[in-house]
């Protein structure tokens, strides 16, 4: 395993990505992760709405909503990441 190199690591602790960094690396995990043993693609709801999630975060409410919207249908990211979508619909009030 290589090791991180320390301005991917500076980045990282500094959040110095932009929102199109952002979701091209949920899309290259994506690209790694797609499939389970089964050849099933159970993550792709999951990053999609990680996607919403680097929008909202930057303040980009409306397209946060736009593409969660969808997700909410999803019965395992309601279990799981109901948190999510609270904070998504709360447009950044909920956490000042």
């Amino acid at each position: 395993m290589k090791p991180i190199p320390d301005e991917a690591l500076r980045r990282l602790i500094e959040d110095d990505f932009s929102i199109d960094e952002k979701v091209q690396h949920i899309e290259t995990l994506r690209l790694h992760i797609q499939t389970d043993t089964s050849g099933r693609q159970p993550y792709d709801k999951l990053f999609d709405l990680s996607t919403a999630y680097v929008h909202y975060w930057e303040g980009e409410y409306d397209e946060a909503e736009r593409l969660a919207e969808p997700l909410k249908r999803d019965e395992f990211l309601l279990k799981s990441c109901g948190f999510m979508f609270d904070e998504i619909k709360s447009r950044g009030t909920m956490f000042p």
